[in-house]
């Protein structure tokens, strides 16, 4: 083998292997429902689309995001917390029932279209 082939095949191999890969989440359900322990949400690709129980904790962190989008009723029995540059966005056709504690220190946002009904009168 002379050098101009060794120089080129060793020049691509380091071209390829200092290539950034790039890796696209699925958008995914949340789970288990019902939900009887954390559900701590990190992406931006989380969402729910049908009849949800919540009935532990639901953490949505730091720039995570949690969609409640058409066809979804998300019932909360027990915590959500979205923190500092978390959103939770109810979306429409989706409703989202709150029994207990939603503890906002991010964005809650409850679109056109979408119902909030809030149960809970007294701590």
């Amino acid at each position: 083998m002379n050098i101009r082939k060794i120089l080129f095949v060793l020049l691509a191999g380091i071209a390829f292997v200092s290539t950034p890969s790039i890796v696209y989440a699925d958008a995914y359900q949340i789970s288990p429902n019902p939900n009887y322990g954390n559900i701590n949400i990190f992406t931006n690709e989380a969402f729910n689309s049908q009849s949800f129980d919540n009935y532990y904790g639901i953490w949505i962190e730091q720039n995570a995001e949690l969609n409640n989008d058409k066809g979804g009723t998300l019932n909360n029995y027990d915590m959500i917390t979205i923190y500092t540059g978390g959103f939770l966005n109810n979306n429409y056709g989706a409703t989202l029932n709150n029994y207990f504690t939603l503890d906002n220190m991010g964005e809650l946002t409850n679109n056109y279209g979408a119902t909030l009904n809030n149960y809970l009168t007294s701590l």
